[in-house]
């Protein structure tokens, strides 16, 4: 059994674009995709703070605490979406923001 039979191919699909909240694992837990443009507005860093500076590192990790978001992020190779979702279930996330690093 994969991970990705507990979403239909469409709750997966508008996941993976950050673009809906998609009902997961058991029992049920919302889970809200941010998309990268949804995350970097709402973490809307203070000008000349660069996103991968120790500053916006500590300023992200603020963000995920504040807003109950799960940062997952992986090579491409690696990348699992299913397994964030889990990740994201199992850390008691309201959000999920997973990043492909390739």
């Amino acid at each position: 059994m994969t991970h990705t039979e507990h979403m239909n191919e469409q709750e997966f699909q508008f996941a993976m674009n950050g673009e809906s909240t998609v009902n997961f694992g058991k029992p049920t837990k919302t889970i809200t995709v941010w998309s990268k443009s949804e995350a970097d507005k709402s973490i809307n860093l203070p000008d000349g703070v660069e996103e991968w500076s120790a500053t916006g590192l500590e300023l992200f990790k603020e963000w995920c605490e504040d807003t109950n978001t799960y940062y997952y992020g992986a090579p491409h190779e690696d990348f699992d979406f299913a397994q964030a979702m889990i990740e994201a279930q199992q850390a008691g996330a309201t959000y999920l923001y997973a990043e492909d690093l390739s």
